[in-house]
C-alpha cells in the first residue's frame, strides 16, 4: 500500500544536553523519533517507504545539524515534512535557535543552529510542499505571529503550498509531562493518527489532524494551545489513512452498497424516462440527497470503480452510474479518481448533459484542492476543451450558474489548472464573446430569469439594439432609455407626495391601559 501522498520526512531529535549547555534533558524526545519512525513507515497510516525516512538524534553541533537537513532535503521531490523536537530558546534579535549539545549557556547565538539557516535549507528543497511540524518553546516564531501573518510563511516556505503545526504559541514553552512517554503535543498528535478520528472518511487532512490534535491538547487544561498556518490549499491535503474509518466492520458496507445501487437505478430510471438528455434538476437533487450520507459511509470506495465500468448499454444506466460514482468522488474529495473524471470528460462518446455536470462538479472540487502535474493539467485542459464543444446550449443561456460551460470556465481559472490563459483555446469566438460582456458578478442574477420570460419581467425598449449592435452602442442606448424611466419615476413619485399632502400626520392617540399615559 502506497502513501496518500509523495512523501520525503526529516525527523530531529534533540533529547540529551551536556551541564554546559544549562538545559535540562528532554528524554521523551528519543521516544517521539521511534514513534514518528514507526507511523510514517505503517502501511495503514502513511505508508512511507523506510529510505525516505530520515532521522536524527542528537546532533553534537550546527553545522552537523544544518548539513543533515540540506542533503536530505535535496532528495525531496513531492511534499517535504520536516520535524524537530526538542529544545527552543530566543535569540537577541527575538528570533528561534535550536540549541545542540555543542551549546554554551550565554552563547546560545554563537552556538546553536538558526532556525532562519534550517529555513533556507528546506526552501532550496525541490519539494513542491513543505509540512513543518514543531514540537519545541516559542516555536511559533519560526512562522511569525500566527494571529494572521500568513505573508511570512507563504513568501519563503510555499511552492505550491506550504503547512506549518506548532507545539505553542510565540512566547509560550512547550511541555512534557511526568510518567509520559512522548512529549505533551506530540504525544497527543501520534494518538489521532493512531486512533484515527470518528466519521471524517477514510484519509484525513492536515486541518483535521491538527484539530483533533488541539482538542486532546485543550481537554488537558495546562498546556499551551498548538498552532497552524496553511499557505494554499494545503489544508485539504489528504495526508494520512484513517485508522478510525478503516476499523468500520465489513458488512456495514454491504448495507450502504446495497442503499447506493438500488438509488441508482432510481436515478437510472428517472434518465430512461425522458426523452431529452436531461432530468430536472431539483427531481435529480432529491435522488442524490441520500448517496451523500451513504457515500461517506463507506470503509472502501472499491463501489466507485465499478460504477465507473458499468457497460455502455443501455445508456440510461450507464449515465446514473457514471453521475452517483462522480457525486461519491466529490463528496469523499478522492483524488484518486480525478483522471478517470477527466477521462470521462475527454471521451468521444459523452454521457447526458446531467452526469457531465456532476462529473464537472466534482473535478471542480479536486482541481481546487489539488495542484495538477503539466502532464495532468493539458488532460484537463482537452477535456474542458471537449466539453465547451459537445455541450454547448442556446446563445443567453450558456454561462448560467452552475451550467456545464460555467463550471469549464470555473475549472480553467481555478489556481490548481492555471488554465486561465487557454480560455481562447478552450471556448470558440461566440462562447467567448458573452463570457466577455456577461460580468461574473451578474451572472447569478440572470441565471434566474431565462431569456424566454424576459417579455414579460422587463418591458420591451423601443429601439432595442439588434444582434450586431456593438457593445458601446449597446451601452448608449440603455442608459439613455434608464434616464427616460427614471425622470418618468420620479415624476410619478412627486405626483403621490402631493396627494398625500392633504393627509394628518397628527399621531393616533393610545387607548388607555395599552401603553399610555
Amino acid at each position: 500500500m502506497t502513501t496518500p501522498i509523495d512523501l520525503t520526512a526529516i525527523l530531529v531529535g534533540c533529547a540529551l544536553y551536556p551541564p554546559t549547555t544549562g538545559l535540562e534533558n528532554i528524554p521523551p524526545v528519543s521516544n517521539n523519533l521511534q514513534k514518528f519512525i514507526a507511523i510514517l513507515t505503517d502501511p495503514a497510516i502513511f505508508g512511507v517507504p523506510n529510505e525516505r525516512v530520515h532521522c536524527l538524534l542528537d546532533p553534537q553541533t550546527g553545522k552537523s545539524f544544518a548539513s543533515f537537513v540540506k542533503s536530505k532535503s535535496e532528495l525531496a521531490e513531492g511534499t517535504l515534512l520536516f520535524y524537530y523536537a526538542g529544545h527552543g530558546v530566543i535569540a537577541y534579535d527575538g528570533t528561534l535557535l535550536f540549541p545542540t549539545r555543542e551549546t554554551e549557556k550565554y552563547l546560545e547565538e554563537e552556538t546553536s543552529v538558526a532556525w532562519e539557516l534550517i529555513k533556507r535549507r528546506l526552501i532550496n528543497s525541490p519539494a513542491r510542499r513543505r509540512i513543518l511540524i514543531l514540537d519545541c518553546c516559542y516555536s511559533s516564531r519560526a512562522v511569525g505571529a500566527l494571529a494572521g501573518e500568513t505573508a511570512e510563511l507563504r513568501a519563503p516556505l510555499a511552492a505550491e503550498g506550504a503547512i506549518a503545526i506548532t507545539a505553542a504559541p510565540r512566547n509560550k514553552t512547550a511541555h512534557f509531562l511526568a510518567g509520559e512517554t512522548y512529549t505533551a503535543f506530540s504525544g497527543r498528535f501520534f494518538t489521532v493518527l493512531e486512533n484515527g478520528v470518528p466519521d471524517r472518511g477514510d484519509l484525513l487532512t492536515a486541518d483535521t489532524i491538527f484539530e483533533e490534535t488541539k482538542r486532546l491538547v485543550n481537554s488537558h487544561g495546562n498546556l499551551p494551545e498548538p498552532q497552524i498556518v496553511v499557505s494554499g490549499v494545503l489544508g485539504n491535503i489528504k495526508l494520512a489513512r484513517n485508522k478510525a474509518f478503516l476499523a468500520t466492520r465489513p458488512d456495514e458496507d454491504a448495507e450502504w452498497i446495497a442503499r447506493i445501487r438500488q438509488q441508482t437505478a432510481a436515478i437510472g430510471e428517472r434518465f430512461a424516462d425522458k426523452v431529452h438528455e436531461s432530468v430536472d434538476r431539483d427531481e435529480l437533487q432529491l435522488l442524490a440527497r441520500p448517496i451523500r450520507k451513504w457515500g461517506l459511509k463507506l470503509s472502501r470506495l472499491g463501489l466507485v470503480e465499478e460504477l465507473f465500468d458499468t457497460p455502455r448499454d443501455p445508456r440510461a444506466d450507464r449515465d446514473a452510474a457514471v453521475f452517483v460514482a462522480a457525486l461519491i468522488v466529490h463528496e469523499r474529495r478522492a483524488e484518486k479518481f480525478l483522471d478517470r473524471l477527466v477521462a470521462l470528460a475527454s471521451a468521444g462518446k459523452p454521457v447526458r448533459s446531467a452526469a457531465m455536470w456532476r462529473i464537472l462538479k466534482a473535478i471542480r472540487r479536486l482541481v481546487r484542492e489539488t495542484e495538477l502535474s503539466e502532464e495532468r493539467r493539458q488532460r484537463l485542459l482537452q477535456a474542458l476543451t471537449n466539453c465547451a464543444r459537445k455541450y454547448d446550449s442556446d446563445p443567453g443561456k450558456r454561462f448560467v450558474e452552475q451550467d456545464i460551460l460555467s463550471l469549464v470556465r470555473d475549472i480553467a481559472k481555478l489556481r490548481g489548472a492555471r488554465l486561465s490563459k487557454q480560455l481562447g483555446e478552450i471556448f470558440d469566438l461566440d462562447q467567448l464573446r458573452e463570457l466577455s460582456e456577461v460580468p461574473p458578478r451578474s451572472r447569478r442574477g440572470l441565471a434566474t430569469t431565462p431569456p424566454e420570460s424576459l417579455p414579460a419581467a422587463v418591458p420591451q425598449l423601443a429601439g432595442a439594439p439588434g444582434p450586431e449592435t456593438s457593445v458601446p452602442g449597446l451601452r448608449s442606448s440603455l442608459l439613455s432609455q434608464s434616464s427616460g424611466i427614471l425622470a418618468d419615476r420620479l415624476a410619478e413619485t412627486k405626483n403621490i407626495l402631493s396627494s398625500l399632502s392633504g393627509f394628518s400626520t397628527a399621531p393616533t392617540p393610545t387607548k388607555p391601559g395599552k401603553g399610555g399615559s
